[in-house]
């Protein structure tokens, strides 16, 4: 069987510690929302189901159940919140701690590739399989420069409920960003 050359060999860690460290460090903002921001929201609601369950003569049982009820996110715009800040920090996290492992392997470059389905973005879409080396950042059709899906630079209109990746290329299919 043929090996690969030495400088294509790349040993892979398969938890991401680039990722991990990325997280550690993080400013606390979470998919556009500052951590203020969503303390202030958690305590706006807590107080509001209170207040409800107090003026309704609920009991401490049934008090407590709604506290819980809060801090589980079943409420649906909670749901939605948790899922969009889960969604958002763990692919942004993913990517860089990639683009980090791309940079110490000296991956010469990398491609951004969407999900390719309906619901990925008309900005994500323009830059499906472009690619730049990678030490470079991706530019977006609105000016973002980021350097990967996910980078809180390119903002919340950009990272949201992103869920494009990068991967490792030795020969990329494009390169710049010439979207039309």
């Amino acid at each position: 069987m043929p090996r690969l050359p030495e400088e294509f060999l790349v040993s892979f860690d398969l938890e991401n510690s680039a990722a991990l460290a990325y997280l550690e460090t993080r400013p606390y903002a979470f998919a556009g929302e500052s951590m203020d921001s969503l303390l202030r929201s958690l305590r706006n609601t807590w107080s509001n189901y209170l207040s409800q369950g107090i003026r309704e003569g609920m009991t401490i049982n049934q008090l407590t159940e709604i506290v819980e009820r809060v801090f589980r996110g079943t409420d649906k715009m909670d749901w939605w919140r948790a899922r969009r800040i889960a969604r958002t920090e763990s692919i942004g996290a993913a990517n860089m701690g990639t683009n980090a492992a791309y940079k110490q392997a000296n991956v010469p470059w990398k491609t951004w590739v969407t999900m390719r389905d309906g619901l990925v973005r008309n900005s994500h879409r323009a830059m499906d399989l472009i690619s730049v080396p990678t030490t470079d950042k991706f530019k977006l059709p609105d000016g973002s420069l980021m350097e990967s899906p996910g980078d809180p630079a390119g903002g919340p209109a950009q990272t949201c409920n992103c869920r494009c990746t990068i991967l490792a290329d030795w020969a990329p299919p494009s390169l710049g960003t010439s979207f039309s």
